[in-house]
This record gives C-alpha cells, sequence and structure tokens, in this order.
C-alpha cells in the first residue's frame, strides 16, 4: 500500500500540458488547485493533481471564457471505471461550482463545457484526485 501511494505522489507531481489561446474556448478547473490537503487545508502545491487526507467532501469550482453556456462535472472512480458523480451547471450567473462527497479512492475529476463555437463546441479540463 505504502508503495502505491508513493508511485500515485510522484504521478501527481508530473506536469500535464495546458493549453490556452484569447480566441479558443476554454475552461479552467479553479478550486480546488492542484495539492495536498490535509483536512480542508493546502499544505503543499502539487502539478497536477489533488491529494486529500482526511477530507471527503470536495468543492469544486471552475472559469471558461466567455463563449461557454453549460459545464458537465463528472467524477470518474479510477478502480472501479465508472462515473460516480456528475451535475450540469448551467447558471452561469453565480459561476461554474459543484459539491459532492467522495469516499476512499482514486478518481478523474472532469469539466466539460459547452460553448457557442463551432471550431471547439466543447472545452475540458481535468485533474486526479486521490482521497486518503
Amino acid at each position: 500500500m505504502k508503495k502505491w501511494f508513493v508511485v500515485l505522489c510522484l504521478l501527481a507531481m508530473l506536469s500535464l500540458p495546458h493549453s490556452s489561446s484569447k480566441n479558443d474556448s476554454w475552461i479552467k478547473i479553479t478550486n480546488p488547485s492542484p495539492g495536498l490537503y490535509l483536512g480542508e487545508k493546502e499544505i503543499f502545491p502539487l502539478r497536477s493533481s489533488v491529494i486529500l487526507i482526511g477530507s471527503y467532501s470536495l468543492k469544486v469550482e471552475a472559469e471558461g471564457s466567455d463563449n461557454i453556456i453549460a459545464v458537465y462535472f463528472a467524477l470518474y472512480d479510477t478502480r472501479n471505471k465508472d462515473i460516480v458523480s456528475s451535475y450540469w451547471d448551467m447558471e452561469k450567473s453565480d459561476g461554474w461550482n459543484w459539491d459532492t462527497e467522495l469516499e476512499r479512492g482514486i478518481y478523474a475529476l472532469m469539466v466539460a463545457g459547452a460553448a457557442i463555437d463551432f471550431e471547439e463546441p466543447v472545452a475540458i479540463d481535468w485533474l486526479f484526485v486521490i482521497v486518503i
């Protein structure tokens, strides 16, 4: 178990490419920011993953380009290969956000924004979330 934890922490520190252009449709997860969390307090920043120790709630916030009209949040359990929770946010006025509860496990948190753009109708961002 300890070896898997070390391997997962090392993978969490890898940098993933992220593209952003002024004219493109884009969405970015702004909360939680990648890092190691004890309870709800960030202890150490990471590059591409969120590791939660002792906290089983997740408040997700995202920001996107002006042409995003709806945002889909999904939490994918990588061990069971199934979407365990999802939510559509259609209200841009209060920001794109979602609150969810988690169990211990390894998840991929995905945020997809539906845009009014013929060339890029969907913008996607994602993070790994590890709950211990």
